[in-house]
């Protein structure tokens, strides 16, 4: 009862991990336009 408890606890935290990955993945996305949006202009 327990281990099935458990099972269930990490199949409810999986989609919370891949929203945190995607989430990491938008930043960095983001990140990378605003330095090319930064750098761009400014370029030598």
């Amino acid at each position: 009862m327990l281990r099935n408890k458990e099972r269930r606890g990490k199949l409810k935290d999986f989609p919370l991990l891949f929203v945190s990955i995607f989430n990491e993945m938008e930043a960095s996305h983001h990140l990378a336009i605003n330095v090319h949006i930064f750098l761009i202009p400014n370029w030598p």
